[in-house]
């Protein structure tokens, strides 16, 4: 499930999703403080490894 959305500003260690695997559930926390400016997926989609889930344009970044 997403917690974020495009143009959210997350903080770093913040829930930005979560992952479902065999009945296990991952939280994915976002790796640095920033804006939000692209989700690779939608809720309910499959991933695979490696996929790009959220990109986080860090802060100060996002007019340049």
């Amino acid at each position: 499930s997403l917690a974020a959305s495009n143009g959210d500003r997350v903080e770093e260690g913040q829930l930005v999703a979560v992952l479902e695997a065999m009945k296990m559930e991952k939280p994915l926390l976002a790796t640095r403080s920033g804006v939000v400016t692209g989700l690779g997926v939608r809720q309910g989609d499959t991933v695979g490894a490696g996929a790009l889930i959220c990109h986080i344009e860090a802060a100060g970044q996002e007019d340049q």
